[in-house]
C-alpha cells in the first residue's frame, strides 16, 4: 500500500509540477496512476489479477488476454458461459477491471501486469471512462501509450484494438463522444502488430438504439450482448489461435 502510495502522490506532483500545467493543457489519459478514489479495493483487485493469471500461466501459457474496463470486466460474470470456454480453449486472462480509464491500464502494466506472458492476441478496448474527463484526442493518446506498453511487455502478441462499444442514446455526450474517439482509433492500426477492428453497429437496433435485452443500462451488455461480442471476435480466434472442437456460444 505504500508503494501504491507514494506513486499516486508522484503522478499528482509531477502533473503540479509540469511547465504550465493545468486542467486543460496536461493530459491525465498517458499519466500512468492507480484508481485513486477506490484504492484499497482497486488494488486487491489487480493484485488478485496478478497472482491469477500467473497462475493460470504456469500451469498453461495464456494464448489469449482481454484488457479494458468493466465491459472487459464482466465478461467473466455476465458473459460466463461463454468466458469459461475461452478460459478452456484458449487459456485466456480477463485483466480488465472496472472503472478503470486509460492511466489505469498504464499504471497496471508498468506495475507486473502480463509479465513473461507471450499471448498470440491480445483484445483491448479502453476509454469509455475517460469521456468524463479527456477529450477524444487525449484519449486516443492514451491507447496510443498503452498500446506501446503492450508492445514493450509482449512484443510477439497481436493486439486487437477494438472501437469502443456505442453507449447510451443516439445524440447523446456519451455517443457522440465515443463516436468521435473511434474516428481516431484507426490510425494506431499497424499491419501485422495493430488490429483495429470496429463491432459497434452490430449492438444496435435499425433506429440506432440500443436494446435492453442487448445493454440493459444502454452501455454494459447483457449476456446477448456478450454472445454478440463473441459471435464477432471468432473469426479472429480462429485464424490467430487455431479453430476449436467446441467454439463460444455467440448466437443472438
Amino acid at each position: 500500500m505504500f508503494a501504491l502510495s507514494a506513486a499516486v502522490w508522484a503522478a499528482q506532483n509531477s502533473l503540479s509540477a509540469a511547465p504550465g500545467a493545468d486542467s486543460m493543457s496536461t493530459n491525465t489519459a498517458v499519466i500512468p496512476v492507480p484508481r485513486t478514489d477506490k484504492l484499497q479495493q482497486w488494488t486487491a483487485i489487480f493484485q488478485g489479477r496478478l497472482h491469477y493469471a500467473d497462475k493460470m500461466n504456469n500451469d498453461s501459457p495464456v494464448q489469449v488476454i482481454f484488457d479494458g474496463d468493466s465491459i472487459t470486466d464482466y465478461f467473466r460474470s455476465r458473459g460466463k458461459e461463454i468466458w469459461q470456454t475461452y478460459e478452456t480453449n484458449y487459456h485466456a486472462i480477463d485483466f480488465g477491471i472496472s472503472g478503470d480509464s486509460t492511466e489505469n491500464v498504464l499504471y497496471r502494466l508498468e506495475h507486473g501486469q502480463a509479465k513473461g506472458m507471450h499471448p498470440k492476441l491480445i483484445f483491448l478496448m479502453i476509454g469509455h471512462n475517460n469521456v468524463m474527463h479527456n477529450t477524444p484526442e487525449q484519449i486516443c493518446d492514451g491507447v496510443a501509450v498503452i498500446i506501446k506498453k503492450y508492445r514493450e511487455v509482449c512484443p510477439d502478441s497481436l493486439i486487437v484494438l477494438q472501437a469502443t462499444f456505442p453507449s447510451k442514446e443516439p445524440g447523446s455526450k456519451w455517443r457522440m463522444s465515443i463516436a468521435a474517439l473511434d474516428k481516431l482509433l484507426p490510425k494506431l492500426a499497424e499491419s501485422g502488430k495493430v488490429l483495429y477492428v470496429d463491432f459497434g453497429d452490430k449492438f444496435l437496433s435499425s433506429d440506432g438504439t440500443i436494446s435492453k435485452e442487448v445493454m440493459p443500462d444502454g452501455t454494459h451488455p447483457a449476456i446477448q450482448g456478450y454472445r454478440i461480442w463473441a459471435t464477432a471476435i471468432q473469426p479472429i480466434l480462429d485464424q490467430y489461435c487455431g479453430t476449436v472442437t467446441a467454439a463460444p456460444k455467440g448466437k443472438n
